[in-house]
């Protein structure tokens, strides 16, 4: 759902999960607050989410951990699921 701007990022999380053949995806959930402090959430998508000033990311490594896109028939929806290489 579009949000007409200027807003501030509140705060965001991500995994970065890898698709077939092995293409990292950033999946990101996040809030935001508009000029009157009304709080909206939910994903970000490629390039629907321009900054205007900076955004400061923070990221870490799980070593040996990793994340794969996975379709679950069951719910019927894909989701990130751990494995090992």
């Amino acid at each position: 759902m579009p949000i007409a701007g200027p807003l501030e990022l509140i705060s965001a999380q991500a995994e970065v999960c890898l698709t077939d053949p092995e293409r990292p995806v950033f999946h990101v959930h996040g809030v935001v607050t508009d000029a009157d402090g009304k709080a909206w959430g939910g994903h970000f998508f490629k390039g629907g989410n321009p900054v205007h000033a900076t955004v400061d990311i923070v990221m870490n490594e799980i070593k040996g951990g990793y994340m794969k896109w996975t379709q679950d028939d069951e719910i019927d929806l894909e989701l990130p699921v751990p494995y090992s290489k």
